[in-house]
């Protein structure tokens, strides 16, 4: 009877040494039997949560995952598995999923091992620093050779020392058997341009299949290549496009590993108007269409000076144009066929790149209560070079990146004048008061310097009125005129 009871001993306590397990972490909210956590100074640690209510997203199966959230503080946090007594060919090979969500604060830890005990102290080997799945919504997995432990109880640690990140969970860890043909670990995507990306991973083997396409393609109809290296340069991609990667090793005899896979974005293409350096010339012409080209501000990054009139920007592009004979410069936005960016604001400058005045800025064309833009400018210098800036609405509803319309054209400007109205100023040059008339109601005036500063501003509610431009210095100055239909600007110079 003891013999019996030794041997049936001897067999449970075999089972547990050399178990398999595979931890989805679905049983509850609270850490499985085995499991620990080591907290270090901060508030937030190690959690098995529910993820639909922690992100909104599912786990990788199931619904819970271990994650741990963010926190001011630095991490210092352990999350230790069970021991684990190596065997070969029984559970020498360990694996989890990972999952790191936000692009803008990604999450990054440390894969650690102990030969010793479950202290943080004796976790002295780490198996992958910086284990740092693409950020999103998906998960990606990561594997490890536990053969050169076979024979010692190990336990394994996922550690945290990120600082104000966001979460990084973990799910389905899994100890078994060391596979014939190991998948590719630890992918990652670099030197991602508009058109190409690079992609390389850990595999002690030479032989790797690859294929990628469109995210969510199926299997079996995305491109291909083979490589004899751990790294692949994909190229002929298309702008701004998510794509989907799969990897797998060809081990010969051994047959093929399970497909590792990974995404990633391709960038905009830079857009070559993005600077005032590189505007795109208008030609005006008789109306709207007449001077209208089709542009885009995919690619584009923000200058440093928001709109005067709508802070709520993004997105600038940046355009010019010769002011003709008469001396009136119209520019204006519009819808291109097939594209949701229909929202703008856009500023109107003197001058020269690096050295730019405010001439004026629109938000909201009034002539057709829409979203886009018009500057309807006159007085100006023939010949003179106009610089225009057009930004993308950023607030509240804002619109999305893409084509939109632009033009540039010299016609009467404004109902006004189409009925025989006329404005005019005099004197110019002036040295103390400048006269402003106009064939109707002006609303009030603005007197602006070279270096884009508002130096008077007057309301007036007349036909005709005078400014006292006395107590200026001598000087070029731009004078902007409200009407109800339309914005007239010139130049004046001050003796």
């Amino acid at each position: 009877m003891k013999k019996i009871t030794l041997a049936f001993l001897g067999c449970l306590f075999s089972g547990a040494v050399f178990a398999q397990f595979t931890e989805n972490f679905d049983a509850g909210t609270t850490l499985p039997a085995g499991w620990s956590v080591i907290q270090g100074g901060d508030p937030n640690t190690w959690e098995v949560t529910d993820m639909m209510d922690l992100v909104g997203l599912d786990a990788h199966s199931g619904t819970n995952a271990a994650a741990i959230v963010y926190d001011s503080d630095a991490h210092d946090d352990y999350l230790v598995t069970p021991a684990i007594t190596v065997a070969a060919g029984v559970n020498d090979y360990f694996s989890f999923w990972g999952r790191s969500l936000d692009p803008d604060y990604p999450e990054v830890i440390d894969l650690k091992l102990s030969t010793t005990g479950a202290n943080a102290t004796d976790f002295t080997v780490t198996l992958q620093a910086d284990v740092a799945p693409a950020s999103g919504e998906s998960y990606y997995k990561f594997s490890y050779d536990l053969t050169a432990y076979v024979g010692q109880t190990v336990y394994i640690a996922f550690y945290s020392a990120t600082t104000d990140k966001f979460i990084f969970e973990v799910d389905d860890v899994v100890s078994s058997a060391l596979p014939s043909c190991l998948e590719p670990n630890g992918l990652m995507v670099s030197n991602i341009t508009d058109m190409s990306a690079d992609v390389a991973w850990t595999a002690a083997g030479n032989n790797f299949e690859v294929e990628y396409g469109p995210q969510g393609f199926i299997q079996g109809t995305g491109i291909t290549t083979t490589t004899t290296t751990p790294s692949v340069s994909l190229s002929g991609l298309d702008q701004n496009t998510p794509y989907d990667v799969y990897i797998r090793q060809n081990c010969g005899a051994n047959g093929f590993s399970d497909y590792a896979a990974i995404s990633f974005t391709t960038i905009e293409t830079p857009a070559v108007n993005d600077e005032c350096s590189g505007a795109i010339e208008l030609f005006p012409g008789v109306d709207f269409d007449g001077g209208a080209v089709e542009a885009s501000n995919l690619g584009a990054t923000d200058s440093p000076d928001l709109p005067s009139c709508q802070e709520s920007a993004t997105r600038d592009v940046w355009f010019m144009a010769v002011v003709p004979a008469d001396g009136n410069l119209t520019f204006e936005t519009g819808l291109a066929t097939d594209s949701d960016n229909d929202d703008t604001v856009m500023v109107a400058y003197s001058g020269s790149c690096g050295n730019l005045t405010e001439i004026d800025c629109n938000d909201d064309n009034a002539d057709d209560n829409s979203l886009f833009s018009k500057l309807e400018l006159t007085g100006l210098t023939p010949g003179e070079t106009i610089y225009v800036a057009v930004w993308q609405y950023s607030g509240f509803f804002g619109s999305t990146p893409g084509a939109f319309r632009m033009s540039a054209y010299s016609a009467p400007l404004g109902v006004a004048e189409n009925n025989g109205d006329t404005f005019s100023y005099f004197p110019n040059p002036v040295k103390d008061r400048l006269t402003l008339s106009y064939g109707q109601n002006i609303i009030g005036a603005t007197v602006t310097n070279m270096f884009g500063q508002q130096v008077l501003a007057k309301t007036i509610n007349a036909a005709t009125a005078d400014l006292d431009l006395s107590a200026l210095s001598s000087g070029t100055y731009i004078v902007k005129v409200n009407t109800a239909d339309a914005v007239k600007v010139v130049k004046v110079v001050k003796q």
